[in-house]
């Protein structure tokens, strides 16, 4: 995530219930995401939190979103106008689409068994790869 901080884009991702982040500015000492008090306001439009071992003056948002009664997922983005859990939850099911799809091509079609070397080969052989997953798609 770092590396998208330092070029301006936006990235959508979970975060684990027990990363260290912090709510206060610094006046207080980070805390797991788990144990965060939540009001209903910040439920619906998300906290702006700082995540420990971040670069300085990082700043990004955090949104809680609950599945069922034994599980709830925390999703981080440093898109600070995003400002609905509606919103976050379509972001974050795209995000698994594009995961689905990377895992279904390595599963199915092999792309990650590539053994070329030359860069004009590897292309080719993930052209292949995608049309294969497509055909098997359709």
């Amino acid at each position: 995530m770092v590396c998208f901080i330092g070029q301006g884009k936006l990235f959508c991702c979970p975060l684990k219930s027990n990363r260290k982040v912090d709510e206060s500015g610094g006046k207080q000492p980070y805390q797991s995401v788990s144990s965060l008090q939540w009001n209903p306001t910040e439920e619906q439009t998300g906290k702006t939190i700082k995540i420990h071992k971040f670069p300085l003056d990082t700043k990004v948002k955090l949104f809680r979103v609950p599945f069922s009664t034994e599980r709830t997922d925390y999703i981080v983005t440093n898109d600070m106008t995003q400002s609905t859990l509606e919103g976050i939850q379509q972001a974050n099911g795209r995000r698994w689409k594009i995961e689905q799809l990377h895992r279904e091509e390595k599963q199915i079609t092999g792309i990650a068994r590539c053994q070329c070397r030359l860069n004009r080969s590897q292309r080719n052989h993930i052209c292949c790869s995608v049309l294969v997953w497509v055909c098997f798609k359709t």
